[in-house]
């Protein structure tokens, strides 16, 4: 049980396809994901995250890309045997998702740019966030891969309005919030953490739950499966044990969809 506020989490964010609108045919969808793990999970998963790279792709300094992981395993019965070593690996640890899905289509008819893209996301992301710190009582630092300087500021100014306004419809004011949400810092792929590699696995997720039905899933790839079937497991679900946390709880979005 967590019960202190000295409890720390650390929240890895990635993300998946681009925040241009206006390739909305191509790439419908721009989804960001937060992993959220307690800092005493992190060096036991990363034990057992370099292992499992380099049981399947030779190197524990292999970077896992979803994007690119069935083509370096080549071949049939490689995806097969790894997707069963993910499976075993997700459902051993115990962390949470939260994640926005933007329909670029429908940003696209808004008239939404890049940077509104970018800003809604993140705003949505961060708001469930901190109000996750809270209801925890936990100390949070975000962690990002470094993208590109333009990105990279919106991401930072959207956790600093959260350190300056708060929530003000839930009472949360900027003290609360600077109390909960400590620190945000920007890594690149050298980093080589095991938490940004597995959130950038879940990224296809949430377009993977849009686009499919319950038809379409046997024919998603091992991976994909094992993938989804996780991500619906450790998006956060959260029940107050105290009154005056019954609506924080119920404002926590673990997935949102934008416009």
């Amino acid at each position: 049980m967590i019960s202190n506020v000295n409890k720390k989490y650390f929240i890895f964010i990635d993300e998946s396809g681009t925040s241009d609108v206006k390739s909305f045919k191509i790439q419908p969808f721009f989804t960001v994901v937060g992993l959220m793990i307690g800092e005493n999970n992190r060096e036991k998963m990363k034990i057992d995250f370099e292992d499992l790279k380099l049981k399947h792709f030779g190197s524990k300094n292999y970077v896992i890309h979803n994007t690119e992981i069935r083509r370096d395993l080549k071949t049939d019965i490689k995806i097969k045997n790894f997707s069963l070593d993910l499976e075993k690996f997700l459902n051993k640890y115990n962390f949470f998702i939260l994640s926005t899905n933007v329909d670029k289509e429908k940003a696209f008819r808004l008239g939404w740019s890049k940077n509104t893209v970018l800003n809604r996301s993140y705003r949505s992301l961060f708001s469930n966030l901190l109000k996750f710190l809270i209801a925890k009582n936990l100390k949070g630092q975000v962690v990002s891969e470094a993208s590109n300087s333009e990105q990279d500021i919106i991401i930072y100014q959207n956790v600093f309005h959260y350190l300056v306004n708060g929530i003000s419809n839930l009472n949360i004011t900027p003290q609360e919030s600077k109390k909960h949400l400590t620190s945000i810092s920007f890594v690149t792929k050298f980093n080589n953490d095991p938490e940004e590699q597995i959130a950038d696995l879940y990224g296809v997720c949430p377009r993977l739950k849009e686009e499919i039905n319950n038809k379409d899933i046997k024919n998603l790839n091992p991976i994909q499966k094992v993938l989804l079937a996780s991500f619906e497991k450790k998006l956060f679900i959260g029940f107050a044990k105290k009154k005056d946390k019954v609506r924080l709880y119920k404002e926590i979005k673990s997935t949102v969809k934008l416009p």
